[in-house]
């Protein structure tokens, strides 16, 4: 019985949208349609430089010993690593 109820509510409530969905006939005196032009300017091609490589300088592998972090969890361990500097 809950569930024809609830079926029923919801018709009710979807009924007033789908009426006013419905398309109604409207005269061509209502509708006024305007051309839009856009000028834009001249379509110019973008010169674009080609790249050159660029010599990194190569870094050194550098030992980070093991160290104790505080996160909002707790303490936690880091283990050492090597990085790159």
């Amino acid at each position: 019985m809950m569930k024809i109820k609830r079926i029923v509510a919801g018709v009710m409530l979807a009924l007033p949208f789908a009426v006013v969905s419905v398309p109604t006939e409207v005269s061509a005196s209502e509708i006024i349609a305007r051309r839009r032009v856009y000028k834009s300017p001249a379509k110019t091609r973008v010169v674009v430089p080609a790249r050159t490589r660029v010599v990194v300088p190569t870094r050194r592998r550098v030992w980070v010993p093991a160290r104790r972090l505080n996160t909002r969890y707790g303490r936690r361990r880091v283990p050492g690593r090597y990085i790159y500097r």
